[in-house]
């Protein structure tokens, strides 16, 4: 089994993220009104760039995929729990420059969940 994370914006007109719903839509593969559109692919180049090395360990490899419906996109990311932490910190960086969330369901860990500007 793999480390599961997910990453997704906020939608600009939801007052409360909906993390959990959301988070359900997505392993339905549907989109949620909590959430919004953005560059998936720019943002699964840039994990991609930063983790080239691991990209060649099956031990450690991340595999990545965007999914979208309608005004909707989000990325699912499935890591080895043995480095789990090597990948956190980045991924979460990564998000937060983007200006997304970064949802950990193991942890219930939600990083960027700030309300967007009006």
């Amino acid at each position: 089994m793999s480390y599961d994370f997910g990453i997704w914006k906020r939608a600009a007109t939801t007052k409360t993220a909906m993390v959990l719903d959301a988070w359900h839509a997505i392993t339905q593969e549907h989109g949620h009104p909590a959430m919004g559109d953005f560059d998936a692919e720019a943002v699964l180049a840039e994990i991609a760039a930063l983790f080239s090395d691991e990209a060649t360990d099956p031990d450690n490899a991340l595999i990545a995929s965007s999914g979208r419906d309608g005004e909707t996109t989000w990325i699912v990311i499935h890591a080895p729990h043995s480095a789990v932490e090597h990948y956190t910190g980045v991924l979460m960086e990564v998000a937060l420059s983007h200006g997304l969330m970064l949802w950990d369901p193991q942890r219930g860990a939600v990083w960027g969940n700030r309300r967007p500007p009006k």
